[in-house]
């Protein structure tokens, strides 16, 4: 994503989603 200074993410506490990966990945932080 491009243009964002701020993406905030609410998921499923799935910690093998393949969504949720995807994300961690792209972040720069994660809490």
């Amino acid at each position: 994503m491009r243009g964002y200074g701020v993406v905030v993410v609410d998921t499923p506490p799935a910690l093998r989603s393949e969504a949720l990966e995807a994300v961690l990945r792209a972040a720069d932080y994660a809490v």
